[in-house]
Parts: C-alpha cells; sequence; structure tokens
C-alpha cells in the first residue's frame, strides 16, 4: 500500500489469513511465496514435515503482545494451584506456559485446550480462572469479564519476549528467485523500518486489513521493538521451542538443533546488513 515493493521493482499482492499457521501452509503449497508467522511452532512444525520453506528473518520482537489474563481473585502465579488455566495446545501460548510453571514452580495447575476465543467465554463463565494468549484477546477479556485483570505479559522474566516474529520465504523461490527474494525482503525491511515512525497511518491501515479498531493497533505498535535480525537471543529461542516440542511428541526429529539451523536462511539479510546475523 505505501510502494515499497514497486521501489524495489517488485509488485507485491498482501493476502490476510486467520492465522500465521493457515499462512505458512500456503507457503509450504507454493500459494504464496512468504509470510509472517506467530514464532517458532509452527514453522517448526511444518519444517520437521518437509514443508518446502525457509526463515529470512524475525521482523520484531514484542515482549508486551503475548499476555496472560486472570479472573480478580487471580493476583499472582501462586494463586494458580489448584486451579485450571486456558490455553491453545501446541501453540506458542503453551510453550509460555511450560516456561511460566516451570519459573514460578507450581505443581498443581490442571489445564484446558481452548481457541483464543474461547478463552475469554470459559473467563467468564467460571471453567478457568485464568488463560494465557496474545493481543488483542487479554483487552478483550478486561472489556467483557468483570473484574478481569492482566496476570502477566510475555516480557516478564524475558519467558515469552516473540510474537508474530518469524518471515519464510518458499524455499524455491529463494532458490530460483534470488534477486526477487532479495528485493521482497528489502521492501519487507524498509516497511517495518516505516511503521512505528508513522504508528496512526499504520494503525489505519492494519485495522482495514484485520478489520479492528485503529487506536487498538496504534497502542499496540508502540508495545513492540521493529527491525528485521537474526540474532543469537532468537536462534536460542527457537532451539529451546524445538527440543520443547520433541519432548512433548509435536515433532518427531532426532535433532531439534539441526531442525533450526536447516530452517534458518541468514543469506538474504546479511546482503542487507550483516550486523543484523549474529
Amino acid at each position: 500500500e505505501k510502494g515499497f515493493g514497486a521501489k524495489h521493482g517488485i509488485d507485491i499482492t498482501a493476502k490476510t489469513f486467520e492465522g500465521g499457521s493457515l499462512a505458512l501452509q500456503a507457503v509450504a503449497a507454493g500459494d504464496i511465496v512468504a509470510s509472517g508467522t506467530n514464532g517458532g511452532l509452527p514453522t517448526l512444525r511444518g519444517k520437521s514435515k518437509g514443508a518446502n520453506f525457509v526463515g529470512v528473518a524475525a521482523a520484531l520482537k514484542a515482549p508486551l503482545i503475548s499476555c496472560a489474563a486472570s479472573v480478580a481473585a487471580v493476583k499472582g502465579p501462586k494463586n494458580l494451584e489448584g486451579k485450571t488455566g486456558g490455553f491453545m495446545t501446541g501453540s506458542s501460548s503453551e510453550f509460555w506456559w511450560s516456561r511460566y510453571t516451570a519459573f514460578h514452580k507450581l505443581t498443581n495447575v490442571k489445564t484446558m485446550n481452548l481457541s483464543p476465543p474461547e478463552t475469554i467465554t470459559a473467563l467468564r463463565g467460571g471453567q478457568i480462572v485464568a488463560f494465557f494468549n496474545w493481543q488483542p484477546w487479554c483487552g478483550r477479556a478486561q472489556e467483557i469479564v468483570k473484574g478481569a485483570r492482566i496476570l502477566a505479559w510475555g516480557g516478564d522474566n524475558n519467558l515469552q519476549p516473540f510474537a508474530d516474529a518469524m518471515i519464510s520465504f518458499h524455499g524455491d523461490f529463494v532458490r530460483d528467485k534470488p534477486k526477487a527474494a532479495l528485493a521482497l525482503l528489502r521492501a519487507v525491511d524498509e516497511a517495518v523500518a516505516w511503521i512505528p515512525k508513522n504508528v496512526d497511518e499504520a494503525a489505519a491501515i492494519m485495522a482495514k486489513a484485520f478489520r479492528g479498531k485503529a487506536d487498538r493497533f496504534a497502542g499496540d505498535i508502540k508495545k513492540i521493538q521493529w527491525g528485521l535480525r537474526l540474532d543469537t537471543e532468537l536462534r536460542n529461542l527457537l532451539y529451546e521451542e524445538a527440543n520443547w516440542m520433541a519432548d512433548k511428541g509435536l515433532i518427531k526429529v532426532a535433532d531439534p538443533k539441526a531442525l533450526v539451523d536447516s530452517y534458518l536462511h541468514a543469506d538474504l539479510l546479511k546482503q542487507i546488513d550483516p550486523a543484523r546475523v549474529k
């Protein structure tokens, strides 16, 4: 919409999906050449099944986008003992939940598998006392469920620092059309850098694309650290996610670290700015 693709000689047609996993499936099928996906779990699961895509960069770091909401009586992690929490099984929220419970040494908390919209219904109905999700769901819980509060943010204790981070390109696109792939990543890089400098306009574009309120998107934009990178922190988190998925039986691979290494493709970002690859 802002012409970043035209500047680099490519015509970009954007398509929105109900979730990052669906967009990633479209990349794997060859229907689109690139997508953005929430964290490493969907990408690594697809890669473990032989999907032909590679991770060319992380677009952002968003410690205040992942969130946990709870009823008023739950004022801290210890109040979860003996109660039930909700999240989507196999998602980045479950990974965060596992890190959260381990960090706070919680041993007696039941869980319920819920989609994001279902978490609010369950919180309001009393089936759960807290859920682990991402914005805007925690904000909506505060609007809908009387007394609902923010229990935690993903960045607390650095337990869930990323959200909507990974940019994946189809492997054939990178191999067969390297100039076009580099041009596309340059366009994405400039678009990502433009967003925090033009919050209101960017929020209006997002509101139109995702059928939401511009002021809500503007608030979220300000909470995000924007900028492409493939750094050590990200790699280590992906390694941890891969090991966690293997332990949970969500992926079947002999070497989770090798799976991550096979997914990450740093060559394009190195050509843009070597300092952002570590």
